[in-house]
């Protein structure tokens, strides 16, 4: 399936199905799935960040800081595919505050706090 015919979806478990059934342009699987890792970070509340930013936790790598709008309007299961998540961006204008952001990663706006409009 190319990238132009992915269509929006909010479940990771629907996005995992269109990511394992995606060809590449000569018919075979786009995504090396057999050595795929997961990777699970643990995102801290911090009242003093700004929204939509994080900081790293010096202690610990895995760990980093956000503010708490931005910890609720995170997706809880994010697929990195490769070292390119912009390969599958699916760009989007918050209608309330205009900012400009990227929907695989975020259920709503990490800026305002307004769900998305499908």
């Amino acid at each position: 399936m190319s990238r132009d015919k992915l269509k929006l979806v909010t479940s990771p478990n629907d996005r995992f199905e269109q990511i394992k059934n995606e060809k590449n342009y000569v018919g075979q699987p786009a995504y090396d799935l057999i050595g795929a890792t997961v990777e699970q970070l643990q995102i801290k509340p911090d009242e003093s960040m700004r929204p939509a930013a994080f900081r790293a936790d010096p202690s610990n790598p895995m760990h980093f800081w956000a503010h708490p709008l931005t910890i609720e309007a995170m997706k809880k299961d994010i697929f990195l595919l490769g070292e390119n998540p912009e390969n599958h961006a699916q760009n989007y204008e918050c209608v309330q505050c205009h900012e400009q952001l990227d929907r695989q990663f975020w259920v709503k706006c990490p800026y305002c706090g307004t769900r998305f409009k499908l």
